[in-house]
């Protein structure tokens, strides 16, 4: 059981390795950056390991908890499994959520105020 455990973990971290590896380029970006505009840097760092953990931990426990739940070590079954799995989906998305929202602060931090643009009659 363990090593179907491994195997169907490692499958669902396969499946995400493009958008890990989009996380890791928006880092390293960020930090070949940070001279030019630490703010906005340290704001896509912070939002992009926000992410990174968001979506790793997501994976993990929706693979493991229902293999968790087989073995019996948890103290109720199925029925309760689908509550459990629901309500940590709420809470990953409200992480995601707040990596989403840095990310778009560090789209506007450090800029400075532009001129209006008059229109020509």
């Amino acid at each position: 059981m363990q090593g179907v455990a491994v195997v169907s973990g490692f499958g669902v971290i396969l499946g995400q390795l493009p958008q890990y590896l989009v996380l890791l380029g928006g880092a390293i970006v960020a930090l070949a950056r940070w001279r030019r505009h630490p703010q906005a840097s340290l704001l896509v760092l912070i939002g992009v390991g926000v992410l990174f953990f968001d979506s790793l931990a997501s994976d993990v426990l929706n693979a493991a908890l229902p293999l968790v739940a087989a073995s019996r070590a948890l103290r109720f079954g199925y029925s309760r499994l689908g509550n459990v799995l629901g309500a940590c989906r709420v809470v990953f998305s409200v992480i995601a959520a707040i990596g989403y929202g840095l990310l778009l602060a560090a789209a506007f931090a450090g800029r400075a105020p532009q001129p209006a643009v008059e229109k020509e009659s």
